[in-house]
């Protein structure tokens, strides 16, 4: 008898014991082999295919790399196909065989750059020599912030100058704190004092 396929699928091998008998009558008789010298000796080997096996198959291109700069990877779907057309388990695939499905991708260094609010609006002093401010970060174009060292030493500023004019002269409204409420319940008035200011140096 044939020994079972050496394997599942694809081609493989079947092996068989060929024996020398010798016939008497109705009974068989094992003997050496050298009896059968003059016969032509069967075979003892034979390929054999139990099924054709299920092939890797790539089946999307490569996806965009996961960074837009530095390294990241990029991704492909490879699926195990059957010789029916149909996707099958991994294992029916010879997984030494299998394309890679995930790739490194280096989208080159990530640029580095100052980001800048835009100025306040007000000076910080109604007159006479005051600042006004912004605030200042270093960046890059993919991870959010960085220590500001990792833009380097050229950090712009955060303060500017300004000047709303001498404060000679200038007229200004002062108010004082509101009185009690006329009344103890219901409806009342508070009261507070209001004066014009001319500073004068």
């Amino acid at each position: 008898e044939w020994s079972e396929c050496s394997k599942t699928c694809g081609l493989g091998m079947q092996h068989r014991q060929v024996l020398c008998r010798q016939i008497y009558a109705n009974h068989t008789l094992m003997v050496q082999s050298y009896h059968c010298q003059h016969l032509e000796k069967p075979e003892t080997t034979t390929t054999c295919q139990m099924k054709i096996c299920s092939e890797w198959q790539i089946r999307t291109d490569w996806q965009p790399c996961s960074v837009p700069c530095g390294v990241g990877q990029k991704t492909r779907d490879v699926k195990c196909i059957s010789n029916l057309g149909d996707i099958v388990d991994d294992e029916e695939c010879n997984m030494k065989m299998k394309p890679s499905d995930v790739e490194n991708c280096d989208m080159g260094p990530c640029a580095k750059s100052w980001f800048l609010t835009q100025w306040s609006d007000k000076c910080s002093t109604e007159c006479g020599e005051g600042v006004r401010t912004r605030s200042v970060v270093c960046m890059t174009n993919y991870i959010s912030s960085l220590p500001l060292e990792g833009c380097g030493s050229q950090r712009p500023s955060e303060n500017m100058s300004c000047n709303n004019g001498p404060c000679e002269n200038k007229i200004q409204w002062f108010t004082g704190s509101w009185s009690q409420c006329s009344a103890e319940c219901d409806s009342g008035v508070q009261q507070r004092e209001v004066i014009c200011v001319k500073k004068n140096g």
